[in-house]
């Protein structure tokens, strides 16, 4: 697998860095180079970013991946490469080919299994699967690669469950990386403040330390009780404490919130 970003690399270098040369191809090239093309052979290369490919780009890619050959600078022999090709943008390739930034044939090259990877929101349920996965590698970099994996509790996954993510998963793995770096081996609500403070219309600063924890117990508490439609066992099961806990909670929230500041949440947990 080799993954390139495609803007990394500038025009005046590109078939260099993609077809590659040979030694004395040109002042400094003291020796032979495969390129990206002829590194990915036998496996895939990852083209990022493909729409910010330029136009010349995009005429110097389109032939090699149409016929799965290039020509090394400084070299007439033609080098045959057996890949799969797979790339990635955020944007509309194809609102792109009708402004002219996208060629039709280079589109139409690029465009043969389309894969629409829908926004994290839109797919909730991978959420504590990458959880799992993000706090094992961010463990493991943190903190060695024998330290036992932290592990996020019921109140903090219900917040990161039903948090918008406009970051998608990024976001969530920078969250991860943060709450890693900066807690304990058990992950909690309160781990996950810059999470809650980026919520639409929630009050953003700092507060106290108790203000945190209390903001982070209403949202962990509401995200729990929507999770589970409004029941109480289910919520103090998912947020691992007893039902009297919870609504000993509920209360203690309800009476905070009896003199909300200006933008808090509304009363009636």
């Amino acid at each position: 697998f080799h993954p390139v970003v495609v803007t990394a690399t500038p025009e005046t270098l590109f078939e260099s860095e993609f077809y590659g040369h040979s030694r004395g191809a040109f002042t400094g090239a003291d020796q032979e180079k495969l390129g990206h093309f002829g590194y990915a052979n036998g496996g895939s290369l990852f083209l990022d970013e493909i729409a910010e490919a330029t136009g010349e780009m995009q005429v110097k890619l389109l032939r090699p991946l149409e016929e799965r050959c290039v020509y090394r600078l400084g070299d007439r022999r033609r080098l045959n490469f057996d890949i799969r090709v797979t790339s990635a943008t955020h944007r509309d390739m194809k609102a792109l080919m009708a402004e002219g930034k996208i060629r039709e044939d280079f589109y139409y090259r690029m465009h043969v299994i389309p894969i629409h990877l829908p926004a994290l929101r839109d797919r909730r349920d991978d959420i504590p699967i990458l959880t799992d996965e993000f706090l094992r590698v961010h463990t493991a970099r943190e903190r060695g690669a024998g330290a036992p994996v932290c592990q996020a509790d019921a109140a903090a996954l219900a917040i990161l469950c039903n948090h918008s993510w406009p970051g998608n998963v990024r976001e969530l793995n920078h969250a991860i990386e943060r709450a890693v770096a900066m807690g304990g081996n058990r992950i909690g609500a309160s781990d996950f403040q810059e999470v809650l403070a980026s919520e639409p219309g929630r009050p953003v600063g700092p507060g106290t330390l108790r203000q945190q924890r209390k903001s982070c117990d209403r949202k962990a508490v509401e995200a729990a009780l929507q999770a589970c439609g409004g029941r109480c066992n289910e919520a103090a099961a998912l947020l691992d404490i007893s039902v009297s806990a919870l609504r000993a909670l509920r209360a203690r929230l309800n009476r905070i919130q009896e003199r909300p500041p200006a933008g808090d949440l509304p009363a009636g947990l």
